[in-house]
């Protein structure tokens, strides 16, 4: 238990959560919806083991120190029937900031790579579909397909 002089313990993979999955999706948007609906359900999956999330920051770039110190690893709030239950979330394998353009293309050039998802505003989806059309050009296997909801 943490008292008021005492830090609470630091989130690593050696003391929580499981091993980094390899990065088999890539998100654009670290934000809360993320963190609690994507990463919840990716780690709760039978199969979490084998699906990593690369995640990149937008206008938060804040968040990638702090997750890169945990190992990207997260806490997150459960609320439920008979309380709120704490929970620490490990389907995050890479934390990066939305402007490592390098580790962006290496994902979407990746074969490992399955699923590309963003959560943008209804205001910024125009530009990120954009966006992400010119950093899919160029690049080995199909055309992205765009999906309703911006997924590619």
């Amino acid at each position: 238990m943490t008292t008021a002089t005492s830090a609470p313990p630091s989130l690593t993979r050696a003391g929580f959560g499981r091993p980094a999955a390899p990065v088999r999706m890539v998100h654009l948007g670290l934000g809360n919806f993320t963190r609690a609906h994507q990463a919840w359900y990716t780690e709760h999956a039978p199969d979490a083991a084998r699906w990593g999330i690369a995640a990149f920051a937008g206008r938060a770039a804040g968040i990638t120190t702090e997750l890169n110190a945990q190992d990207g690893l997260f806490t997150l709030l459960v609320r439920g029937r008979d309380g709120d239950e704490p929970e620490v979330i490990s389907s995050l394998s890479a934390i990066h900031s939305g402007a490592d353009l390098a580790a962006w293309r290496g994902y979407l050039a990746s074969p490992d790579v399955a699923i590309l998802t963003t959560t943008p505003s209804a205001r910024s989806a125009p530009a990120l579909k954009s966006f992400l059309i010119k950093q899919a050009s160029g690049l080995a296997g199909p055309a992205p397909k765009l999906l309703r909801g911006e997924a590619i």
